[in-house]
């Protein structure tokens, strides 16, 4: 009688976390252990930028608050003729927009003297007929009715503004035609500053309290 000898051979043990090999755990705990840090950091910074309903944005060009449901973007533009910052800011569930725009001290000068400007007053006129002139091309029958003209004083500075009405200007996505607000502040002092508030008719009106709100709250940073 033959008996067949059977040699068994011991498999190395591997070890495991909750039925999860080593390495496999390891790099899972790795991943949460990041998440949980740059949780942590976005919330720290978060909850440091809140006022209440408002949310502070601030940067080395421009510190300002406004409320937490709107669309903040920071965005700038650098050629040859200098630097350009802005803040696009719009209001939920209706169509108001607000734009801030600082020309640093050479973009400043480049925009003065390719469009033949002398001081904060032409540049509001001048704007003003970039906006009806763009309008027009696209709808003849559109109008643009002045509401009011003036000075008013932001950032410590004094400013030109106006406030005005394209009639029929905007169109919607129903296909109907509305009337388009608008408000253009400009200021010089070393740079332009630029603020543009514009909406859909009532919507523009009941945004308005808010723009105001951000226009009283905003710093321009003195550095170039």
């Amino acid at each position: 009688m033959h008996f067949i000898e059977v040699l068994c051979v011991e498999k190395p043990m591997r070890r495991t976390i909750f039925r999860i090999r080593l390495p496999l755990a390891l790099f899972i705990t790795t991943i949460l252990v990041l998440c949980g840090a740059s949780y942590a950091i976005f919330y720290i910074t978060f909850t440091t930028h809140i006022r209440g309903d408002y949310f502070r944005l601030e940067n080395k060009h421009i510190e300002t608050v406004f409320p937490r449901n709107w669309l903040a973007i920071p965005s700038h533009e650098t050629n040859s003729n200098g630097t350009i910052h802005s803040l696009w800011l719009a209001a939920p569930y209706v169509y108001a927009r607000m734009i801030i725009k600082i020309y640093d001290q050479n973009a400043a000068k480049a925009y003065l003297k390719q469009n033949n400007l002398t001081d904060a007053f032409s540049i509001i006129i001048f704007e003003t007929e970039m906006v009806r002139n763009t309008i027009m091309q696209k709808n003849e029958n559109a109008s643009l009715v002045f509401i009011k003209n003036g000075t008013l004083s932001i950032f410590g500075l004094a400013a030109n503004f106006t406030e005005f009405v394209i009639k029929r200007g905007l169109l919607s996505e129903d296909g109907e035609y509305y009337d388009w607000d608008w408000t253009i502040i400009s200021l010089i002092d070393n740079k332009i500053i630029q603020i543009i508030f514009h909406g859909k008719e009532a919507d523009y009106h009941q945004a308005y309290h808010s723009f105001q709100y951000i226009l009283n709250s905003t710093k321009i940073s003195e550095e170039e």
